[in-house]
């Protein structure tokens, strides 16, 4: 799209979650996360528990890095995490 410049630029603005929630709010949602309406967890989990040992073996090199953005619970990171192990992987990872 063109703008002209009078025309303003909207811009999104949002908040990490973590500033939104306390831990009663945290664990509420961890339980939603197990419903099976909800799916976006269920789908990446199914995909990590799926790829996990492909993941390890073809991408993550000794020395690497795994950084992780908004760790929550672990469960999904959990079936990578031991996978890199399975493959005896020297790997750091921060959860964040």
């Amino acid at each position: 799209a063109n703008h002209s410049i009078e025309e303003p630029i909207m811009m999104v603005r949002s908040l990490p979650t973590v500033l939104l929630y306390d831990d009663r709010g945290l664990d509420l949602f961890d339980q939603i996360t197990y419903l099976e309406e909800y799916y976006p967890t269920n789908a990446e989990e199914e995909i990590l528990k799926r790829y996990s040992d492909d993941i390890a073996s073809k991408y993550m090199d000794d020395g690497s890095t795994l950084l992780e953005l908004g760790v929550g619970s672990m469960r999904k990171v959990v079936h990578l995490l031991d996978a890199i192990a399975r493959h005896r992987r020297h790997v750091t990872y921060y959860a964040l």
